[in-house]
């Protein structure tokens, strides 16, 4: 453009300047055709010196990235250091309840610094909800262990709201506190509610983390307790073997998660009736726990209760009594006198001492377990249900029929009301008020009310499980009152055909149970029968036989005398 210029003072002057020209734009310099600007010189500058310019820039943006990185990294220390001087804080405010100048000379316990730190947490971490979250779920689970579940429900569910907000749905936080929540639901006696929340917390850890996540195998563990408390003690036991096997496989056989579980499928087999499995279940886990947890590891207590229970339940009431209060000692020095742990253990005793007729220890240890019930869970817990019903059955067998029955409807109606009327401990308890109309001599009153039981639990629980059994005994002594001798007989004649079955954990019940109906019609040589014929098949406790109420009427006769004396002689052994 420069030699076409139309001014020729404006074109190059000779042929030699448009040639330098040419060697100039050859040799990546300046031409002077055009002007010459600073981005022009850089632009040929960096052509000349390609390699030069290249490593320098490379150098740039090395100390760049190193300066943000710097800059970051001092971003991110110093939000930790922010972090953690409202940790300290907040952990500051905590303990300064214990301080002297505070406490003023008072004792001041543990509990009373969770419960100050709880009540902190909205203003001491409020600028931290990460932190915030993560302290009220770690609280949740003391409060939980602690037995104080209403508080642990309402910190739990502050911290899995919190959570959802700050990860969202599939953020392992979230479903840990999902599971945890679920938990304290459960144990807080909200059944149904626990259900939901722990199987939809199993379907999105089996999606986001694995089926062999510790998370999912803690899930399925849980979900097996919560199946046994709605009933569904099938799918109960099939959830804890899962859970063993996963966590033998992925944990290791002794591991604190894989030990309860194995707990919790003794509890399963205990609920289907299945004791013998249950104990053999249970001597091995209590073997292996105090090797591996200790003798007063909670877990070790929690595994020699439920041993106990069992031993109970095949009337082996002297080896359940000693374990009984074994477990109550040490649980009273570990836990305290008024944890759940040692409130379920007393309740567990009361029931053996009302067999054998203890009923003034019994009266004693019922009343201090329902005041330990009532004063944590609440009136409308299942745990509270059913220590008011252990008091009430104490309270008939003392002869004091009208205040036991009063005490009994109570219960039994919050019972329907949470419980519902299909459930296991609601049936059981409409069953044991049908005994005390009997013990009222309401007999027609009785009859109605048992025959109304067992015909839901004949389709809930089976013909053949022991709560069928003790109904229909119900049905059979309120007929036998009425002097209907031979047609309560006929209402065994169905059970008496399967008394074979191997689904019939005690082959004596049936036996045992048409004792006690030929007893209140006073067919004492039919009692004696059949008394003689359940010793036959497996039952050997005397105890049990001599302060039952149901067969009073035989207690002055010689041959059942004689016969509770030879069951004392004879070696302990366990029911069948």
């Amino acid at each position: 453009m420069k030699a076409l210029e139309k001014d020729r003072a404006r074109r190059y002057g000779i042929p030699s300047e448009l040639a330098a020209d040419i060697r100039r734009h050859l040799q990546h310099v300046p031409v002077q055709a055009g002007p010459v600007t600073t981005g022009y010189r850089i632009q040929k500058y960096a052509r000349r010196h390609r390699v030069g310019v290249t490593l320098a820039a490379i150098l740039v943006l090395i100390l760049a990235g190193f300066a943000v990185l710097q800059a970051v990294q001092l971003r991110r220390i110093t939000r930790e250091r922010d972090r953690a001087n409202r940790i300290t804080d907040f952990m500051t405010g905590m303990f300064k309840v214990s301080d002297p100048s505070e406490a003023r000379g008072n004792s001041i316990t543990a509990r009373e610094i969770l419960d100050k730190a709880s009540n902190d947490m909205a203003s001491g971490l409020a600028k931290d909800p990460e932190v915030q979250a993560q302290m009220m779920a770690v609280m949740a689970r003391t409060y939980h262990n602690l037995g104080l579940y209403a508080r642990a429900r309402d910190l739990g569910q502050s911290a899995f709201d919190a959570r959802l907000n700050l990860f969202g749905h599939d953020d392992p936080r979230t479903l840990e506190s999902a599971v945890q929540l679920g938990w304290t639901l459960d144990r807080g006696g909200r059944y149904s509610d626990a259900e939901k929340l722990e199987r939809q917390a199993l379907v999105d850890e089996r999606r986001v983390l694995g089926s062999e996540n510790p998370l999912t195998i803690e899930t399925m563990d849980h979900l097996s307790v919560i199946l046994e408390d709605v009933g569904n003690n099938d799918e109960a036991e099939k959830m804890a073997r899962g859970a063993i096997e996963l966590g033998s496989r992925v944990l290791g056989q002794e591991h604190a998660q894989t030990l309860l579980a194995v707990n919790h499928l003794g509890r399963a087999l205990w609920f289907q009736s299945r004791y013998p499995e249950a104990e053999q279940q249970y001597r091995r886990l209590l073997d292996v726990d105090r090797r591996v947890l200790g003798a007063d590891h909670p877990q070790t207590l929690a595994a020699m209760n439920s041993l106990a229970v069992t031993l109970m339940a095949e009337h082996q009431n002297a080896n359940a009594e000693e374990m009984y209060r074994e477990v109550l000692a040490v649980q009273q020095r570990i836990l305290g006198p008024e944890h759940q742990g040692t409130a379920l253990t007393l309740s567990n005793l009361v029931v053996l001492l009302n067999y054998e007729g203890r009923l003034a220890e019994a009266e004693e240890l019922g009343r201090e377990a329902l005041r330990i019930r009532m004063k944590a869970l609440g009136p409308e817990h299942p745990e509270t249900l059913a220590a008011q019903t252990n008091l009430a059955d104490t309270i008939l067998r003392e002869g004091r029929f009208q205040e036991a029955e009063k005490i009994h409807r109570e219960a039994m109606k919050v019972q329907a009301r949470v419980l519902g009327p299909e459930n296991p401990d609601f049936l059981r308890a409409q069953s044991n008020l049908a005994g005390i109309l009997i013990f009222e001599g309401r007999y027609g009153e009785a009859e109605a009310v048992a025959r109304k039981t067992l015909a839901v639990q004949i389709l809930k629980q089976g013909l053949l499980h022991p709560d069928s059994i003790d109904t229909r005994r119900q049905v059979g002594m309120a007929m036998a009152h009425s002097h209907r001798y031979t047609q309560a007989l006929d209402l065994f004649h169905e059970v008496l055909a399967k008394e074979n079955d191997p689904s019939l954990s005690n082959r004596w019940a049936i036996r045992y149970a048409l004792a006690c109906v030929a007893a209140a019609d006073h067919r004492t040589a039919d009692a004696l029968h059949y008394l003689h014929d359940a010793v036959d098949r497996g039952f050997s406790d005397s105890d049990f036989m001599t302060a039952d109420d149901d067969l009073k009427g035989l207690r002055e006769n010689l041959d059942f005398q004689k016969l509770a004396a030879q069951l004392r002689q004879a070696p302990t052994r366990s029911a069948p």
